[in-house]
């Protein structure tokens, strides 16, 4: 016989898939809870905008350095030069990065460095404005606590700037500089999107709960894709068996005693050897009925039995055959007493439990009685794996 190897079908899979269709409908239905748990989890962003400002009094500026009413223009623009001065050093790089620094795990606790630095880059905003400048910052609010923490980093914000200004310009340090800087409160945060811009609408639970149906689906289709794969059972003996050896008789059904009997008749044997490709105790049990049946029908049965590590077989074949038919049970024995035993009879047959015989364990049984007259494979026990 030669041995094959079974290739992909998809009719098989098909086959198969059917039979597992209750993970399919088991893994949408999973699908189907987490789709609606998600929509209806769902919290719309409350995206607010916090606001204050540091701003330099040029009058102010202006009256401590004598610049008085007639000053030339040449004063003027010289102390207003020293006032955009003033406001570059307030928005100064190390301003912010001073104030992330101390703000970004306050701010973004469950993000990355790099997700923080990105973040904290696109909710911050510095505006120019006259004689000053203004800090925001955009921050999704879901409780006071959010709000303290919005309000808290645009008040830091404006007393780094502060600072770096007073150290740039060491001399507004003096108590005559006192109200040249002016910080602001810091605004309540404004809800963006409200009422201008339509807010982004809730996920819609029908749609969320049928497109987790179909990852579901997908995800069990895949599954019963690699249990296909992986699962070592017999699936099915026409992909695997030449066609003149793919003859079954199901054990576990009415009539297969007498349709085997048939079979041995038919070929006119006097040696018949039924191999199990692992232990199997339904083996001696059908062997006694096929006896039974047999000797009802005045034949003279005589069983023998090798199981693995029993050297009997070395000697047995030796004696003279005395029986109508001698029936020989392999019982998981190893390969080469079944294909020594093969030899020496008349005609083979596996006997298989589908639950549990891989189909690598099979096709070598079957490899090893590849010269010998093949009447049939009995099969019992039941699988889902199998698909003839």
């Amino acid at each position: 016989m030669e041995r094959q190897q079974a290739e992909f079908s998809l009719t098989y899979f098909f086959k198969y898939a059917l039979k597992y269709i209750l993970i399919v409908i088991l893994c949408a239905a999973i699908g189907v809870g987490v789709g609606a748990f998600i929509a209806s989890s769902y919290t719309p962003p409350n995206t607010q905008k916090f606001t204050g400002a540091i701003r330099f009094d040029a009058s102010a500026y202006a009256d401590v350095v004598g610049a008085v009413e007639g000053s030339s223009e040449g004063e003027y623009l010289y102390h207003a030069r020293h006032i955009t001065q003033m406001t570059e050093a307030a928005k100064a790089p190390k301003v912010a990065a001073q104030t992330f620094e101390a703000q970004k795990n306050t701010l973004y606790p469950s993000m990355g460095m790099s997700d923080k630095v990105y973040a904290f880059q696109n909710d911050f905003m510095l505006t120019p404005i006259t004689d000053g400048l203004q800090v925001s910052f955009v921050y999704d609010v879901s409780s006071e606590d959010d709000k303290k923490i919005a309000i808290d980093t645009v008040a830091l914000y404006l007393q780094n700037a502060k600072l770096n200004v007073l150290t740039v310009f060491p001399e507004l340090n003096g108590e005559a500089f006192a109200n040249v800087i002016c910080i602001s409160e810091v605004e309540p945060g404004i809800v963006l999107g409200d009422p201008l811009s339509v807010a982004p609408s809730a996920p819609s639970i029908l749609f969320y709960a049928l497109l987790g149906a179909v990852v579901g689906a997908i995800l069990g289709a895949v599954l019963i894709f690699a249990l296909y794969l992986l699962d070592p059972r017999i699936k099915t003996l026409s992909a695997i068996l030449p066609a003149d050896r793919t003859t079954v008789v199901d054990v576990a059904k009415k009539g297969a005693v007498e349709s085997f009997a048939a079979l041995v008749k038919a070929a006119g044997v006097k040696r018949v050897m039924l191999a199990a490709p692992k232990a199997d105790e339904e083996l001696a049990a059908f062997a006694e009925e096929l006896s039974a049946f047999l000797a009802s029908n005045e034949y003279k049965v005589a069983r023998v039995t090798f199981t693995a590590g029993d050297p009997s077989w070395l000697s047995y074949f030796d004696k003279p055959e005395e029986a109508d038919l001698t029936l020989v049970l392999c019982d998981g024995a190893e390969t080469g007493v079944l294909t020594y035993a093969a030899k020496n009879t008349d005609a083979v047959a596996i006997f298989a439990d589908r639950s549990t015989t891989s189909e690598k364990l099979f096709l070598a049984t079957a490899d090893a009685m590849k010269d010998a007259e093949y009447l049939c494979t009995l099969m019992h026990g039941k699988s889902i794996a199998y698909l003839d």
